[in-house]
């Protein structure tokens, strides 16, 4: 029994020590990355999310990966680790989808991004847009084809 108890109460330890904070994010350098994506006939695209996934194995391999809601006109501004504005130096894939669970998107424009966006653009396997964010501010200029 005391076997036991020992052994339940250095279990009980271990999972304590996994505990507690999950590192500061804000001393992790990002860099204000937005811009603008278009379609193949020049079209704005809306209703969108963009999510910039972190390549790895490279020598300028990207950081956490970030996150964009498409603006009516386009535009997107980047967000990453506690929606932070920017994201982290390195290369990053794109992955352009519908904003499925935004619930600020409207129907309409939910059914644009929807029949307009290029299937190639929506996985993460099939992507291949990349795009690298400089230790600086990046604008992007993103042309789905």
């Amino acid at each position: 029994m005391k076997t036991f108890s020992l052994l339940l109460a250095g279990l009980g330890l271990f999972v304590l020590g996994g505990c507690g904070s999950k590192g500061d994010n804000e001393t992790l350098p990002v860099y204000p990355v937005t811009g603008k994506v278009t379609l193949p006939n020049g079209q704005a695209l809306r209703g969108a999310r963009l999510r910039l996934v972190a390549k790895t194995g490279d020598p300028h391999a990207g950081g956490s990966d970030a996150f964009a809601d498409v603006q009516t006109d386009g535009s997107f501004t980047i967000l990453t680790m506690d929606n932070r504005e920017g994201a982290m130096a390195g290369l990053y894939k794109v992955v352009v989808q519908p904003a499925t669970n935004n619930p600020k998107v409207s129907k309409e424009d939910l059914a644009f991004a929807q029949r307009s966006i290029p299937k190639p653009y929506q996985s993460e396997d099939s992507t291949t847009l990349e795009v690298e964010v400089k230790k600086e501010a990046t604008t992007l200029d993103l042309k789905l084809k």
